[in-house]
């Protein structure tokens, strides 16, 4: 049965939702009244043996959103779990949140793994039945510590097993190593709830295979005869196709010119928030290294190296860069792209900075900078901050840049760059101006893909990722998969 996440039987339980002033509104006992009357007709049917589960929202956390002490709050959670219990549960499975604070049904990637604990860990000192809960779990270990640890006495994944179909059997046979890992990253949430008007699917960001199950086979074919194949770049498309491809049994070589695998990855990992998003490439260059696969890092690949070693086929996954526009004064020393900014190779020491462009590369940026003290100013030309993110993401990292005071100015257009201001008009032409230090171009990236012309005499090359259309790590790993499965 379920309780939680704004449903039906959730807008009973919780007082913010329930305003009746009958039998099944007011005290808690009113308020579970409807769940334990489904219970007596389930035990009725079904025998008093049948087992029952009752998922229960404990905590709706309407503080998220600017109402405190309002709704389901931990102490009434826990009364709840206790009368849900009396009226002849047999299983609690701990959940949280409600359709107003959907934002942490399925959490985005700021939250740390297991911390819902201290929830679970009240409601199980509260009652005698067994309890279930999920909570960003992510890995074997970790997993067992939650059991050993006696907070709750099952283990709930969600996420974790569209990400990867065999966690269990890889934890059973202790491949941990293995396992790709939730990013967290809700590219799931966002295609299902997409779906809900276009007829579509649940996909996986890290795992291609979500929604393809029966067009993909788990291993598929295995006629790569150990022919080579060159693949050029380890961001998250080329790590996808070098693992296909190995799993095929090509004789895969992966070229990556940074001093580690993982590109606009390595980017986007640097807020202190967003340490998940790397677990993708991390994962996929273990696989891929498990499958046979050759990585060499800090290798520039030319025109003239793939001729000497003539290979069987070329996959070019050489990403994407910054977009530097030409606007006026865009040029000076103060103004940078997000990409040296979030490499660290620039140092941002005044104070004043502005940021021109919202999309989640820019927020990243921005986020990095709050954290280090900096006086930030969005600017953006749509009518709304991250215009194209998912609301969830956006919500959740706006909600940090506002407890450290990061100004976020939308529907602005940039006009100019001044030494020390950035100058912008409103859409009733009205200009504005900023005081700034320094400003960070955030306006998209283009993709880098070169050496495609450079190779345009040769047969089976393949373009893939950022290099053939920016995108999300979801669009890259698929595009990698897609190429690599087709290859013959």
């Amino acid at each position: 049965m379920h309780a939680g996440h704004g449903y039906l039987l959730n807008q009973f339980t919780s007082p913010y939702s329930n305003l009746r002033e009958d039998n099944y509104g007011g005290s808690v006992e009113n308020r579970v009244r409807i769940i334990a009357e489904i219970i007596r007709g389930i035990k009725k049917r079904c025998g008093d043996d049948f087992p029952i589960s009752v998922r229960l929202t404990v905590d709706e956390f309407y503080e998220k959103i600017g109402y405190p002490n309002m709704g389901i709050t931990l102490p009434e959670g826990v009364l709840l779990a206790k009368e849900v219990e009396r009226v002849g549960a047999d299983a609690l499975n701990v959940t949280i949140a409600t359709a107003d604070t959907q934002v942490l049904i399925s959490e985005p990637v700021s939250y740390n793994p297991g911390w819902r604990q201290y929830l679970v860990k009240a409601v199980k000192r509260a009652v005698s039945i067994l309890v279930i809960a999920v909570g960003v779990i992510r890995i074997p270990d970790q997993a067992e510590e939650i059991l050993k640890s006696g907070t709750q006495d099952f283990i709930g994944l969600g996420r974790p097993l569209l990400a990867d179909p065999q966690w269990m059997k890889k934890a059973r046979e202790s491949r941990d190593k293995e396992i790709s890992r939730c990013i967290s990253c809700l590219a799931c949430q966002q295609s299902y709830e997409r779906s809900m008007t276009t007829g579509g699917h649940v996909i996986c960001a890290v795992n291609p295979r979500t929604g393809f199950e029966t067009e993909y086979q788990l291993y598929g074919k295995n006629n790569g005869n150990r022919r080579t194949v060159i693949i050029i770049g380890a961001g998250p498309a080329g790590l996808t196709a070098a693992r296909k491809l190995a799993r095929r049994n090509f004789a895969v070589e992966l070229y990556e010119a940074a001093d580690k695998v993982g590109g606009q990855v390595n980017l986007a990992k640097q807020p202190s928030h967003k340490g998940k998003i790397a677990w993708s490439v991390e994962d996929l260059k273990v696989q891929a290294q498990k499958a046979g696969a050759v990585i060499r890092c800090g290798f520039k690949v030319t025109a003239e190296f793939i001729k000497d070693k003539n290979p069987y086929a070329v996959f070019i996954a050489t990403g994407a860069s910054a977009i530097h526009p030409r606007i006026p004064d865009a040029d000076q020393k103060n103004v940078y792209t997000t990409t040296p900014v979030l490499k660290g190779k620039v140092r941002i020491k005044n104070q004043k900075v502005v940021v021109v462009g919202s999309g989640m590369t820019g927020l990243e940026t921005v986020e990095l900078l709050a954290e280090q003290g900096k006086q930030v100013t969005v600017i953006e030309m749509a009518k709304k901050i991250a215009p194209g993110g998912f609301l969830p993401n956006v919500w959740d990292v706006t909600s940090r840049l506002k407890e450290n005071h990061v100004q976020l100015k939308p529907d602005r257009r940039l006009l100019e760059i001044k030494p020390d201001r950035v100058i912008t008009s409103r859409p009733n032409k009205v200009r504005e101006a900023w005081e700034a230090d320094t400003v960070i171009l955030a306006l998209g990236v283009r993709s880098e893909n070169q050496l495609r012309t450079e190779l345009k005499d040769r047969q089976r090359v393949y373009v893939i990722g950022d290099a053939a259309q920016t995108g999300r790590i979801a669009e890259a790993v698929a595009s990698g998969f897609r190429v690599a499965r087709l290859l013959n």
